[in-house]
């Protein structure tokens, strides 16, 4: 972690945190969930940062109540609010929802 002076900022200081260093796989989940996107690919999410990143990104339809739900879950694991496996729970439900779970 670094700290760095801000022009204009006086005697305040500004955190940055190199990303770097961050494991992106410490929120995996048990299983991956696996999509099917088209009639020959397929896509794995494995965690909740993907499952973020397809939500906001690869959505195929209008967003649900069950998609704004895993969406919320999934930043909530991020912040390491609540449980990795809730929010695996949540993206199942959306996909299943949005007919593209294999």
């Amino acid at each position: 972690m670094a700290v760095e002076a801000e022009p204009g900022m006086g005697d305040r200081k500004r955190w940055t945190v190199d990303l770097s260093v961050v494991d992106p796989t410490w929120a995996n989940w048990e299983a991956p969930v696996i999509l099917r996107r088209g009639t020959l690919r397929q896509e794995i999410i494995e965690n909740p940062a993907e499952a973020l990143a397809f939500l906001h990104h690869c959505w195929p339809s209008i967003r649900t109540v069950q998609a704004e739900e895993a969406i919320r879950l999934c930043s909530q694991v991020l912040r390491r609010r609540v449980p990795t496996e809730s929010a695996r729970l949540a993206f199942v439900a959306a996909v299943a929802e949005a007919k593209i779970l294999q």
